[in-house]
């Protein structure tokens, strides 16, 4: 029985052996694997078994050793024919470099890129750790990624991830939640967009005194003005700091939540504000009424209410609305507060990118003048830029900048040619005009003497006087003067033709001319 238990066990390490021979040697046929199987089977002894095997470890070292031999000759026989032919080769025929390559080294930072996202796997716990150093507004954007980060972010210990963030973002004194909001919606008030009634996602102003955020046609139909609460709300009375209320002014422009007498520092001062009240609502008017008219039923033993329990429950009412009410208030005195810091800051940080640009600019070769870089395109835009100069965005805006400044001068020059082109048409218009001008006074002048001339002559022979009818010609002209445009000789003969001829018995074709302001000199003898 033994005898046959061990010839079992020989069998089984035989046929396992055979196996591993098999499989470690794939060249080996189906046929003789069968052969070796049935001589071994047929020298079943142990002692054979390990004789066999010894002698099978001898051939594996035996070939080992004359492979590594065959090997070290091929090695050889290369060196020697690199020698005397030329350098290795690979297998592709280019020459094997003598000096290897320097190790590649990191390119720097890892980049992300969409086309390879990253596929590292992190527990929830680290993403939490991640997340609570982040921003309110990133949180909010993460949270509609991926179903991953929605659940890291609405489950579980959300809360104390929002608020660290919050508190990181806005400091310590932020103020806390109001009643009734968790962290994700008074997240979504700081720093989400889009009306929450209409989804005109255009919208980014928060109400705080209704803790929504709506556009402005939304607005409008969810308050009353007080006139139209008081129709409301009646018979009812004394109710107006039991809803949230608010302050707008003469245009319908929301001012500040509370009344009239709790108006911000920051607030501008609005003669004609009036109140409005919520319409809708857990806290709307409508809600209060439906909440006074339960309260007002009468019992089932048909007992009212008493003036003292009525005042009572008004007070109550009033109290808890005092409260919310001061809680929103803090929300919209801090972002208010928030938004003027903002745009003094603001406006900090962009004359201080303006100066560090005018600065590096002066430093340049050759330097841009300050009324130069004024006139730059890409120096307009950078100044609109509410962040401080880095060196990237310097070496991003110098050659910009030096574009431009080139392009500039271009115009300028060709401006200034086209000035002194327009200046010299100028001047040649000028000089055309007044020789035009001295031309037209000289040729006036000349037809207005000829034409004094011709109308005094024509005075002359009509014998026409203004001192007398019946003067003669030789009484104007006497033989010492001249008349104007005549010679001696023409005024004697003149003076003999007209002698005797008075002013109605001379006819001449100049009769009808108009008299003349000529200047006459009175005869002595007259």
């Amino acid at each position: 029985m033994a005898d046959s238990t061990a010839s079992g066990d020989t069998h089984d390490a035989i046929r396992s052996w055979s196996d591993f021979l098999g499989a470690s040697n794939p060249s080996r046929s189906p046929s003789s694997g069968t052969q070796a199987l049935n001589f071994e089977i047929s020298l079943a002894t142990p002692a054979t078994v390990r004789n066999n095997l010894e002698a099978t470890e001898a051939r594996s070292r035996k070939r080992k050793a004359a492979r590594e031999l065959e090997e070290d000759d091929a090695s050889k026989k290369i060196k020697t024919t690199t020698t005397q032919a030329g350098p290795i080769k690979n297998r592709g025929g280019r020459p094997k470099r003598e000096t290897p390559l320097p190790p590649r080294q990191p390119k720097g930072a890892l980049r992300l890129r969409v086309s390879k996202p990253v596929n590292a796997f992190l527990p929830p716990e680290i993403w939490k750790l991640i997340l609570e150093q982040s921003s309110p507004a990133l949180l909010l954007r993460a949270r509609a990624l991926s179903r991953s980060f929605y659940n890291v972010l609405t489950y579980g210990s959300e809360q104390s991830t929002w608020t660290a963030a919050r508190k990181l973002t806005y400091g310590d004194h932020h103020p806390d939640p109001p009643t009734g909001v968790d962290e994700i919606r008074y997240a979504d008030l700081l720093e989400g967009h889009g009306c929450q009634s209409c989804k005109n996602l255009k919208t980014r102003k928060t109400y705080w005194a209704f803790l929504r955020r709506w556009c402005e046609r939304c607005l409008n139909d969810r308050v009353v003005p007080v006139d139209e609460a008081i129709c409301v709300m009646l018979p009812y009375t004394d109710w107006q700091h039991c809803v949230p209320q608010a302050v707008r002014d003469s245009w319908n422009h929301y001012q500040w939540a509370g009344d009239r007498d709790q108006q911000p520092a920051w607030a501008k001062y609005q003669k004609h504000a009036h109140l409005i009240f919520l319409r809708s609502g857990p806290e709307g008017l409508d809600a209060l009424k439906r909440r006074l008219d339960a309260f007002m039923q009468p019992d089932p033993d048909g007992s009212t209410r008493t003036a003292a329990e009525i005042e009572t429950f008004m007070n109550n009412i009033r109290e808890d609305m005092q409260k919310r009410m001061d809680q929103r208030r803090a929300v919209e005195n801090w972002e208010g507060f928030r938004r003027v810091s903002h745009k003094s800051e603001t406006k900090e940080v962009v004359h201080a990118r303006i100066t560090e640009v005018a600065r590096k600019a002066a430093e340049m070769t050759p330097p841009i003048q300050q009324e130069d870089l004024e006139k730059l395109q890409a120096f307009k835009l950078t100044s609109l830029i509410a962040k401080p100069l880095t060196e990237r965005s310097w070496k991003e805006l110098r050659p910009k900048l030096i574009s431009q400044l080139e392009d500039l001068r271009v115009q300028q020059a060709r401006a200034a040619k086209e000035a002194e082109a327009l200046r010299l048409i100028r001047e040649e218009s000028d000089r055309k005009v007044a020789e035009a001008r001295v031309l037209e006074h000289e040729e006036m002048t000349r037809i207005t003497k000829a034409r004094v001339d011709h109308e005094t002559a024509g005075r002359l022979q009509m014998g026409h006087c203004p001192f007398s009818g019946n003067m003669c010609a030789a009484d104007l002209y006497p033989s010492n003067h001249t008349p104007m445009g005549l010679d001696a000789d023409s005024s004697s003969g003149l003076v003999s033709s007209l002698g005797g001829m008075n002013a109605n018995s001379i006819t001449s074709p100049h009769r009808h001319l108009p008299p003349i302001n000529t200047f006459w000199v009175q005869h002595p003898h007259s």
